[in-house]
């Protein structure tokens, strides 16, 4: 299987760039081939609305979404990690989500599956807005919701507790998705 980490994460040392590295590491150590793209690190701009890629399938705004694309086309799995911010995903992420929408107008079914695992800072945040972000990315896509994981409180948390959260996440996915043949 090989993955696709997009990481939503503002902060190198942030508790989504750790959860990350832990779940990579979990999926890593069952063979799994993960490429994680920091989207932090990439110059990726809004969706314009622009409509051309209603005609080509492709948009033609010239960035490093590109290369978001390229490894879009390659995964088996698509896990998407994010802070909440405001009861959503990452400006971040939902940036990059915003720019999927070539695949919409395909009309084609990706198939394969995706993910996500979410930060919180406050003791009992509220995924779910975030979540249905996600998993309607996932539906217009034509890939199939395999779970989500969650970690509240991490303005107090150590970020050790969700590293161990993300490694198990990580065991999990595998143990749900090593019957399943890719697509």
């Amino acid at each position: 299987m090989d993955v696709l980490l997009l990481n939503g994460g503002g902060r190198r040392d942030g508790f989504t760039a750790a959860m990350c590295r832990s779940f990579s590491s979990s999926v890593e150590s069952k063979g799994w081939g993960v490429c994680e793209i920091p989207l932090l690190e990439l110059d990726i701009r809004h969706c314009t609305g622009c409509g051309q890629c209603c005609e080509s399938g492709i948009c033609t705004i010239s960035d490093d979404m590109s290369s978001v694309y390229d490894a879009m086309k390659e995964c088996d799995l698509l896990v998407m990690a994010s802070p909440v911010r405001f009861s959503g995903p990452s400006s971040i992420l939902k940036v990059a989500i915003d720019r999927f929408q070539p695949l919409w107008h395909l009309g084609e079914e990706r198939g394969g599956y995706a993910a996500g695992m979410l930060c919180g800072g406050s003791e009992k945040p509220d995924f779910r807005s975030t979540l249905t972000v996600l998993r309607s990315f996932a539906v217009t896509a034509g890939m199939r919701w395999v779970g989500d994981a969650c970690f509240p409180d991490t303005d107090h948390a150590p970020v050790s507790d969700a590293e161990a959260q993300a490694e198990g996440f990580g065991r999990q996915i595998v143990n749900e998705l090593k019957p399943l043949t890719p697509r």
